[in-house]
């Protein structure tokens, strides 16, 4: 019998994991059972509610499936309790769900004819949902790449962890979510693949078609925040820089250029060239102000090309 460990990671969310949680029963209870599971939650907030909470919790689900609850001594960030579960974790696969997140009700009857000890990991297709609207929409329509390169172009193979069951025997350690920054928070999951593929040099993996996972938008989340998500994704990026290889850094190196004139072309209204320069560095100054010729020289063919087919060459002439 394959079984399979839940890690949910717990923080300030007592209006959704109860949803969450149920969600889980009953999708076990609409399969055939056929995959023992395990599920543990890292409380990281430890104040007296969330405690008092987690407890009430533990009586009501005690009878109804094998939960277990540790909590952190300090807020250690999701990062750390994700590691902590896994290295708790006592079954051949396991996955990290979100608390806000929840399993549609076919999860398990799907798993049970996909879990496959073959595979180094799983790729699960799910629905986005939007919470104000109150509307689907499915993640993936093809097979996601999870290849270093794919992960480093589309961002996100899979948006949230909890997209991807990964087989505990093949990973290499228990520090899969590295802890890139105290400050930001909001892309230890892409760290974790990125992680993987270099830690891995092909990954042996199953994709899993049809939609069995929910992931909710909503305004508490941590990708609501455009500027947050860009500061983690340029901390992510420059905590791989060191440890890549001579043939992988070259695509590293250009996304970190593409974040870096995002943010440049933040403040280029704002600031003068001298404090651009102090706080950008004089080399992304110059290949910014080559990147703005070279892309209005475009513009300038463009509106050229368009202006002779309506109205053809325009020559003028002393």
């Amino acid at each position: 019998m394959m079984d399979l460990s839940i890690v949910i990671p717990f923080y300030k969310g007592a209006s959704y994991i109860n949803k969450c949680i149920q969600s889980i029963i009953n999708a076990y209870a609409w399969s055939r059972q056929l995959i023992r599971y395990e599920l543990i939650v890292v409380v990281d907030s430890p104040d007296e509610d969330s405690i008092i909470f987690m407890e009430r919790m533990k009586t009501q689900y005690i009878d109804a499936m094998s939960l277990k609850i540790y909590v952190n001594d300090c807020n250690r960030g999701v990062a750390w309790s994700r590691n902590y579960g896994l290295s708790q974790s006592k079954c051949t696969f396991v996955t990290f769900i979100d608390q806000d997140d929840w399993m549609n009700f076919n999860y398990f009857s799907v798993l049970e004819k996909q879990l496959d000890n073959r595979y180094d990991c799983l790729l699960l297709n799910g629905y986005w949902y939007f919470s104000e609207r109150k509307k689907y929409k499915q993640v993936h329509f093809v097979k996601p790449d999870f290849s270093f390169e794919a992960i480093l172009r589309q961002r996100y193979p899979a948006p949230t962890p909890g997209l991807v069951i990964f087989n505990r025997q093949r990973l290499l350690s228990d520090n899969l979510f590295p802890d890139i920054s105290d400050e930001y928070k909001g892309c230890d999951d892409w760290a974790a693949y990125l992680q993987l593929s270099l830690e891995r040099k092909s990954l042996k993996c199953c994709y899993v078609a049809t939609p069995i996972f929910i992931i909710c938008k909503h305004n508490s989340n941590y990708s609501s925040s455009l500027m947050h998500m860009f500061l983690c994704d340029f901390a992510v990026l420059e905590h791989f820089r060191k440890l890549l290889p001579e043939g992988k850094r070259k695509r590293l190196m250009d996304t970190i250029i593409k974040l870096k004139y995002f943010r440049i072309d933040r403040d280029v209204h704002r600031m003068t060239r001298k404090e651009l320069i102090k706080k950008h560095g004089l080399a992304v100054y110059c290949q910014y102000l080559y990147n703005k010729r070279i892309f209005w020289r475009y513009i300038g063919w463009w509106i050229n090309k368009k202006r002779f087919a309506l109205f053809g060459r325009i020559d003028i002439r002393d």
